[in-house]
């Protein structure tokens, strides 16, 4: 089985990217999706990344590519209409 893609929507700190590379190259994942990044990707990236950032590649899109299944997860909460 082919490891799978990271997709981040619209993530907001460079800090929180940084770690999310860390912990992929923990796993061997390799490709990390930025669909339209609210952050550059700069020195705090660098720092949390550390060796991750030459080993997961990152792809800028502008939407979510098409896959055959997605599994999508949010840091907000919902409501008990939205769970």
């Amino acid at each position: 089985m082919n490891n799978p893609d990271i997709i981040l929507v619209e993530p907001e700190t460079e800090g929180n990217i940084g770690a999310i590379v860390r912990c992929m190259a923990n796993f061997d994942f390799k490709t990390l999706i930025l669909v339209n990044p609210k952050c550059s990707l700069g020195e705090e990236f660098s720092k949390r990344a550390m060796h991750g950032k030459d080993t997961v590649a990152i792809y800028l899109k502008k939407k979510i590519p098409a896959y055959d299944m997605l599994i999508g997860t949010t840091a907000q909460k919902g409501n008990e209409y939205n769970i």
